[in-house]
């Protein structure tokens, strides 16, 4: 069934590695570039889920916004969305992943999560994350170096 999540997951991977590998030069349109496309379908994935809905879809949905910010800023595109709000959108989705794994723990996931949590806050560099979400990427990033955070 092509509408279930674990399906759009798979689609919307797809359409991001599209987007990102091959870079397609329209693959910054807002309406119908690839990482936009892939943006879409991750979504729709996200209203397939219930209250105990699963962290993958909002993990794809941040590394897919991390990915086409920074592939956007390494070309000096202009076109659609600027990089710091798609930073932001990526830091809340992978943030919202973190607390859905705290309910339902998954060591795989939430290291995938944090990894790309990291890579937003790196190319950030202070200007869309809020403080609370830098405190969050500073004490995740403490935690998986075998530490404890205080």
């Amino acid at each position: 069934d092509r509408t279930r999540a674990e399906a759009l997951d798979t689609k919307g991977c797809a359409l991001e590695d599209r987007a990102w590998l091959l870079k397609d030069p329209t693959r910054f349109d807002p309406t119908d570039g690839g990482y936009q496309e892939a943006d879409k379908v991750f979504r729709q994935a996200l209203r397939q889920e219930d209250d105990v809905a699963r962290p993958e879809p909002y993990i794809h949905r941040g590394r897919n916004l991390f990915k086409w910010a920074e592939d956007q800023t390494n070309s000096g595109s202009l076109i659609g969305t600027p990089p710091p709000a798609l930073l932001k959108d990526a830091g809340e989705a992978l943030g919202e992943a973190l607390k859905r794994l705290d309910k339902a723990p998954n060591p795989y996931l939430r290291a995938e999560a944090n990894y790309w949590l990291g890579q937003v806050a790196v190319q950030d560099r202070g200007q869309a994350l809020g403080e609370r979400q830098w405190a969050d990427v500073r004490a995740a990033t403490t935690r998986a170096a075998g530490h404890f955070a205080e």
